[in-house]
């Protein structure tokens, strides 16, 4: 943080100050800035995750952090970005965790597939019935949307 609490983001600064250089290249050249972030709010469990502590979606429970102007990116997608070479820009490839921990950060334990080689992942290791995650996260998720009132706020 700066001076007065405000936070430095990097990735801002040299969109801000040099114009001619794209958002990738900025992310590259400051990569190793989040990548330190990260490994400071992290710890690591008895089956070898690295456990992202930071700001977790309450919705997916996957841990998510700003890149730049408000640009929100899951966390294990920057990792495999960094470790793995999968385009932050490409939605159709996807960072799949072999261990199956949404808030996993090994670059390890993760890999790059469609989003269809994520499903039959999740389907061979019995986490997959009829279109619906089953696992551990998934199952609160699910219960949370069977107990929300989605027709209150409706006219």
């Amino acid at each position: 943080m700066a001076k007065g609490g405000i936070k430095v983001n990097p990735i801002e600064i040299e969109l801000q100050v040099n114009k001619n250089i794209s958002v990738i290249d900025a992310i590259n050249k400051h990569a190793m800035f989040f990548l330190q972030k990260l490994l400071q709010n992290m710890h690591v469990d008895e089956n070898g995750c690295w456990i992202f502590e930071g700001c977790v979606d309450p919705e997916t429970g996957y841990g998510q952090m700003q890149l730049y102007y408000n640009k929100k990116v899951k966390v294990h997608r920057f990792v495999a970005y960094c470790f793995l070479g999968l385009d932050l820009f490409n939605l159709k490839l996807q960072a799949c965790h072999e261990c199956d921990v949404r808030n996993c950060i090994n670059p390890f334990h993760l890999w790059i597939g469609t989003r269809s080689e994520n499903i039959k992942d999740s389907s061979r290791k019995g986490r997959w019935h009829s279109g619906s995650y089953t696992g551990e996260i998934g199952g609160e998720y699910i219960n949370h949307l069977k107990e929300k009132d989605w027709g209150k706020h409706r006219k």
